[in-house]
């Protein structure tokens, strides 16, 4: 693994592997989130089914039990380059089911997030663990900006592209860039110290942070049958994740800070498809330039002052729910006013995606923050409940907002949008001093 520079600095050689090792993991991301729905509401699927699609994200929610086998099994730099030959094998796959085929594509996709799942811990970890708090920002902007770029890859681009370049091609090229992410992960991370690989076992030795003792664990392939006391050592493990200070609230933000934003951003490229524009301009908005938005939003929230993260979160959400507003009054004016309706929506639309660009970064520095107060064993499991948290809220209100705007209407829906986006700003009223001071 990569060691710690003392000077302060990131160094652009692991900034680099880092960004794209990100950008390769934001792939299904952006196909799945920008094309797609695009491609299917194009084809007639209605707003419901649009949003059910979403579902197929439901593996992220398992991260927690992903992460102990992360934690516990192998090696990271394993998981990480097994789930990268792992996708490269889907997306061969997948050149060779057409989008109209809805079934076998959602069977794909499905096994495409749960090893994308897998991923995201192994990757994660190797991130945590080689990061001093004070390059926890910078860090984070490799990871966001990374993650958003392969979005903009795949959902922009490709959308731009979709009437010249086949389908097939696109899985093609995709699973090109995974073989190319596995090279990186091979030559430019270095194997965990500290892990000894057996042929019928796996033995680690794991010094926690806090308390400098040494915790032996030995896990054969064999045994199938958790003796009473390893089990009571695997209950306080889970139960401790959450014993540090602030996890509970943090926890709680994680699930509900996104919602307006997500609604707003998935709704309104319907509403443009349904009031006559264009596929291809829908495409630019949401899946390019909104994009763009949000990673120039990324760099932002992991450029600002890190004394005055809370802060800048708390300005960052509330002129995200301005906006949204903004989108709303948009939408009811949109017959009234015409192009200048759409102009103001549209704008509004990319100050969305780059003040939720900005709080998504800042929310994660926080969260990295908090999981090295907890002792070493526990990080990557105590950071993948939080961002878990993130996921489930987007799959709890994905469905239902697609199903609300098909029966409702989508002046109703956005106005439960905005709302969503005012209401978060209370729970930042109730944060813990760690929180504050992180």
């Amino acid at each position: 693994m990569f060691q710690t520079n003392v000077g302060g600095s990131l160094g652009i050689h692991r900034f680099i592997v880092f960004y794209l090792l990100y950008f390769v993991q934001g792939i299904p991301y952006g196909l799945q989130t920008r094309y797609l729905p695009i491609l299917f509401r194009v084809n007639g699927m209605d707003l419901a089914q649009v949003g059910l699609f979403k579902l197929l994200m439901m593996p992220w929610l398992f991260k927690p039990l992903w992460a102990l086998l992360v934690d516990n099994y192998f090696t990271r730099k394993f998981w990480l380059n097994a789930s990268l030959l792992t996708l490269c094998i889907l997306c061969v796959l997948s050149s060779f089911v057409p989008p109209t085929f809805v079934f076998q594509l959602s069977i794909l996709m499905f096994l495409f997030n749960v090893i994308t799942s897998i991923q995201d811990i192994a990757l994660d970890s190797v991130v945590i663990e080689s990061l001093t708090p004070s390059l926890l920002s910078q860090g984070n902007i490799a990871q966001v900006v990374g993650y958003k770029s392969g979005g903009v890859f795949s959902g922009g681009v490709f959308s731009l592209l979709s009437d010249i370049v086949s389908w097939g091609s696109i899985f093609l090229t995709l699973s090109a860039i995974y073989i190319l992410g596995f090279l990186i992960s091979l030559l430019f991370l270095k194997e965990e110290s500290g892990v000894e690989h057996e042929t019928s076992h796996i033995s680690s030795t794991r010094i926690d942070s806090h308390t400098n003792e040494q915790e032996p664990s030995t896990i054969s392939r064999g045994d199938d049958i958790n003796s009473p006391q390893e089990i009571s050592q695997s209950n306080c493990y889970i139960l401790s994740l959450f014993e540090t200070e602030g996890t509970i609230w943090m926890v709680i933000f994680a699930l509900f800070y996104k919602v307006g934003e997500m609604g707003a951003t998935n709704m309104f490229p319907m509403f443009m498809l349904d009031n006559g524009i264009s596929p291809h301009m829908t495409g630019f908005w949401v899946g390019f330039s909104g994009q763009i938005f949000s990673v120039l939003g990324s760099i932002l929230g992991g450029l600002m002052d890190s004394s005055h993260l809370f802060y800048n979160l708390k300005i960052h959400i509330i002129l995200r729910g301005f906006l949204v507003f903004i989108i709303f009054l948009g939408i009811l004016l949109w017959d009234l006013f015409g192009h200048l309706a759409y102009a103001c929506s549209v704008v509004a639309l990319q100050g969305v995606f780059l003040t939720g660009g900005a709080v998504t970064t800042i929310t994660y520095t926080l969260a990295m923050g908090l999981s090295q107060k907890t002792s070493r064993r526990c990080r990557a499991s105590h950071y993948t409940i939080i961002t878990t948290s993130d996921v489930l809220g987007r799959l709890m209100f994905a469905p239902v907002t697609g199903g609300a705007t098909e029966i409702f209407g989508y002046p109703a829906a956005f106005a439960l949008f905005t709302l969503s986006s005012i209401v978060i700003v209370f729970h930042l009223l109730f944060s813990p001093k760690i929180i504050k001071d992180n």
